[in-house]
């Protein structure tokens, strides 16, 4: 029985070291990887590795993204006979410098008058280097009959690499009527 005991006491005593040598390295990683995010320079001080980037920056670099809306269809949308039923392939394009890994968008659907009817936020993720397209889709039968099957957007979010994402807020006053009228039908 004594024996029997041993081998427990043992056993438990392994088990007990092993998880501490465990929550150590999760500890140790841990503590790392929150030191990631500063490096030192040259002077022994320490600069933030990750650059944050303002809203008006966001909203400048907005004229480096080229947005195609197109009257391609997605595939499983091609057997609609309505235009307006049917949700279609929009691309984005990155002609800046900047790498983006995070883009948020609100596409606005606008009746014959050119007035918006619905609007609907999407988002873009991945990786979008310099001339990178990445493909999104848009439509489909939320949308009011009354859609002109004309569309126009805004910029509602933007996140380059290595920074946080950045909510862009139109405040009425910057509120501008739509510049790019998109007619996909």
């Amino acid at each position: 029985m004594s024996v029997v005991k041993n081998k427990e006491v043992f056993v438990l005593s392994i088990l007990l070291v092993l998880a501490l040598i465990i929550g150590g390295g999760f500890l140790i990683f841990y503590k790392a990887q929150s030191n990631m995010g500063e490096k030192s320079n040259e002077e022994g001080g320490k600069i933030e590795q990750d650059s944050e980037i303002s809203e008006n920056e966001a909203k400048d670099y907005f004229s480096n993204l080229k947005f195609t809306f197109t009257n391609e269809t997605v595939p499983s949308y091609s057997y609609q006979t309505s235009p307006r039923l049917k949700k279609y392939i929009g691309k984005v394009q990155n002609l800046g410098d900047e790498i983006v890994t995070s883009l948020t968008f609100k596409v606005m659907y606008l009746n014959k008058d050119k007035n918006p009817i619905w609007e609907e936020n999407l988002s873009v993720y991945g990786t979008l280097k310099k001339n990178y397209i990445k493909e999104f889709e848009f439509g489909g039968p939320q949308i009011a009959s009354e859609w002109s099957g004309t569309v126009t957007y805004e910029l509602t979010g933007l996140q380059f690499e290595n920074s946080e994402k950045v909510q862009i807020r139109y405040e009425k006053t910057d509120r501008r009527p739509p510049l790019l009228l998109y007619p996909i039908f």
